[in-house]
């Protein structure tokens, strides 16, 4: 996999990384539905010469090759970049919707793993729940406890303790 550059100097991607990115493929995508796309000069050696706005007529989009590759250069530059940002849970979850999205899993399964997986995270976040209030229940009775050693005199370093600074 590639290693991409973060930003230039002045904050900013060459042509050829926002191309090979799949960056412009995205951009285009969007801009298919207003017939419009930005072309792009490439020269033999792969630099971009010229960049310019033009009229298409591919309202109905790419091909499912192209498609297909441009999902894939997007993940892997998005991964590349900042790849401490989305967690185990996020790409598997990018990858049923590219799945969902090229047809390559039905939608009673799509819909049946994501269940599946909101489930787990609904288990989860149940148990740290519960494990958090077991603590604060300890902390709480481990408190009550000191309180009633002390009132009761049972803990003479507790009473023997100033109530105020001046004692």
């Amino acid at each position: 996999m590639r290693k991409w550059k973060t930003v230039h100097e002045d904050d900013s991607f060459s042509w050829e990384d926002f191309r090979e990115s799949g960056l412009l493929w995205w951009i285009n995508r969007q801009l298919h539905l207003f017939q419009v796309s930005i072309a792009c000069e490439v020269e033999e050696d792969g630099s971009v010469s010229k960049v310019y706005p033009v009229r298409s007529n591919l309202t109905q989009g790419f091909r499912e090759a192209d498609e297909i590759d441009g999902f894939f250069k997007l993940e892997n530059f998005m991964l590349s970049v900042k790849p401490t940002s989305f967690t185990e849970e996020e790409v598997a979850e990018s990858e049923r919707e590219v799945n969902r999205a090229l047809g390559l899993i039905s939608e009673e399964a799509y819909w049946a793993e994501k269940e599946a997986v909101a489930r787990a995270s609904l288990n989860k976040a149940r148990k740290a729940f519960h494990e958090a209030m077991q603590v604060d229940q300890d902390v709480r009775s481990e408190s009550l406890s000191a309180a009633l050693a002390r009132d009761m005199g049972q803990d003479k370093e507790a009473k023997s303790l100033p109530l105020t600074p001046e004692e």
